[in-house]
């Protein structure tokens, strides 16, 4: 059997997704070639032709984005030269669709042409979820979808931190109901709506908490929240990169973590919270129905004006314990290896192999 080369492509490095399939993917095809890479060029994709090689795209607007539309536009044909060189010398193109639409416009023309070649050249297209596979379908059109879940964050950041300890130094009472929003801080996101249920609920209910705390990638939008926190005397609002070694500590103080999400294609926070136990609150949009259809959190309709508000109070109400070991559960079984596994057989079908990875 012909060696396996597999290029993981991708520019982002907060968010360890990428490096935790490469590692599952060398434990379990030692002979293949897995390599992760920032970026792809005509030279990267001329080299070992006649190899069974793939490139793996995650995220690819990050790979042109810049301040200036000119080194944008540059950095984008370089990027389209790239796959076309690869295409025609042999080369497999997969796309892991982590999101249907950028987080942020910067580049609208780009964008829409990125995602206009890859609906056209990429032999397989990968979603987490069959909510994402039929989006894929209606917009781009491809009814091939692969669908491989979402592997979880067990063991990829520490979990040492216990609840007393992570309230005392986050400063709050230890009998306190904790709702957890972390995460980057993006106006998709719904923070606002949080910040507004949450004023409704603390009125109602003094044990109740909200910790917000993520990076603001736009500062103007990080001042709005802070001014609309104003006031709010049970909140503590960390507009800030939260380090790895600090997750835990946010997870370990939290009774449940909110995701009030406008819009969403896949949740890699709801899995992060998930993997460390947390109960999930969020709208039955997007990734959410079928990451929670075996429990571990509490589903609220979007459409409906005080959904959230209305999921926050049951949350008062319900069996954080039995949740929890509900949210531990599906956190564990999406397993890297399995996820890996399914990964490999794609990889093998693509370039003409046995359908299976090795056990």
């Amino acid at each position: 059997m012909a060696r396996l080369e597999v290029t993981l492509v991708s520019r982002v490095r907060l968010n360890p997704y990428v490096r935790l399939l490469a590692q599952a993917l060398r434990r379990l095809e030692p002979g293949a070639a897995i390599s992760e890479v920032r970026d792809v060029s005509v030279g990267r994709a001329l080299v070992g032709l006649g190899r069974q090689r793939i490139w793996h795209l995650h995220w690819p607007e990050l790979l042109y984005r810049s301040p200036r539309g000119t080194v944008a536009a540059l950095r984008w044909a370089r990027f389209a030269l790239a796959l076309a060189c690869f295409r025609a010398t042999g080369g497999r193109l997969v796309h892991t669709v982590h999101n249907l639409d950028p987080h942020e416009w910067h580049h609208p023309r780009l964008d829409r042409w990125t995602e206009r070649l890859l609906r056209r050249w990429a032999d397989a297209l990968h979603v987490h979820d069959h909510q994402a596979q039929a989006e894929v379908a209606r917009r781009w059109r491809r009814e091939d979808a692969v669908v491989i879940p979402h592997g979880n964050y067990i063991g990829a950041y520490p979990q040492g931190c216990d609840r007393r300890e992570a309230r005392a130094r986050l400063g709050l009472p230890p009998e306190a109901l904790v709702f957890l929003c972390l995460g980057g801080l993006r106006p998709y996101k719904g923070v606002e709506e949080l910040v507004a249920a949450f004023r409704a609920l603390e009125a109602q209910e003094p044990r109740a908490w909200l910790l917000v705390a993520g990076h603001a990638h736009d500062p103007a939008y990080a001042r709005r929240l802070a001014a609309d926190l104003q006031g709010a005397e049970r909140v503590r609002f960390v507009p800030a990169h939260i380090p790895d070694d600090e997750v835990q500590v946010y997870m370990a103080a939290a009774d449940f973590a909110v995701f009030p999400y406008r819009r969403a294609t896949t949740s890699g926070a709801a899995v992060l919270a998930l993997s460390f136990g947390v109960p999930v609150i969020a709208p039955a949009l997007g990734p959410f129905p079928e990451l929670l259809a075996q429990g571990g959190g509490i589903l609220y309709p979007p459409e409906r004006r005080e959904g959230l508000l209305e999921a926050l109070q049951g949350a008062l109400h319900a069996d954080r314990e039995r949740m929890a070991q509900e949210a531990w559960a599906v956190a564990r079984a999406l397993d890297w290896d399995a996820v890996a596994r399914e990964f490999l057989a794609l990889y093998r079908r693509l370039v003409g192999g046995p359908g299976e990875g090795a056990a």
